[in-house]
């Protein structure tokens, strides 16, 4: 019975908490969400991410919606995986958790909100727009109910991919070289 009533109070400070809540705002590296990047890379956005005054917050997901092209890459959800700068957490107070955008091949160095690996297949010119939905919750971080729940929200930040160029294939790039050294030698034979 005791727990009964220990988790209807947490429940019930959780929601009286969560009554005119204001959502944490991110800001995106670059500020306008516009990111370019060749046919074949991978282009992504950094943020800054101020904490809450009084609860702990903690980044559930990332992902992308109302997008206008799907087909032009796939999304890859780095903030989520961190949850948050302090053991997956966003200390209440703390400083702003920032972090720039890095993506390689050890997943445990990769930092932002998410990379976008542009399809090889893409046109120079081709764009892909929507949203980045941030899924994030709050947590007390009160002595009354360490831990309970205060409130969930989504962030929307509108976010920009465009293929810049297209990068020759390896092959077609081992085509060139080869031709350019047959015509080099043939012009050295000329010129002797």
């Amino acid at each position: 019975m005791f727990k009964q009533i220990a988790l209807s109070t947490c429940v019930l400070l959780g929601l009286a908490a969560s009554r005119g809540q204001a959502g944490p705002i991110l800001t995106l590296d670059p500020a306008n969400g516009s990111v370019t990047g060749s046919a074949g890379s991978t282009v992504g956005w950094g943020f800054d991410l101020p904490s809450d005054p009084t609860n702990s917050l903690t980044i559930v997901s990332s992902f992308l919606t109302s997008q206008t092209n799907a087909a032009l890459g796939n999304y890859v959800d780095l903030i989520a995986g961190q949850g948050g700068p302090d053991g997956g957490l966003v200390d209440p107070g703390a400083a702003d958790w920032v972090e720039p955008f890095v993506f390689g091949a050890d997943p445990a160095n990769q930092t932002g909100v998410g990379a976008f690996l542009i399809s090889p297949l893409a046109q120079a010119g081709a764009t892909d727009a929507g949203f980045i939905q941030i899924d994030w919750e709050l947590d007390s971080a009160s002595s009354g109910c360490p831990g309970c729940f205060v409130s969930s929200g989504a962030i929307l930040t509108p976010f920009q991919v465009t293929v810049g160029s297209v990068a020759p294939e390896p092959a077609t790039s081992g085509l060139i070289l080869v031709a350019a050294l047959a015509g080099y030698a043939i012009y050295r034979r000329r010129a002797a």
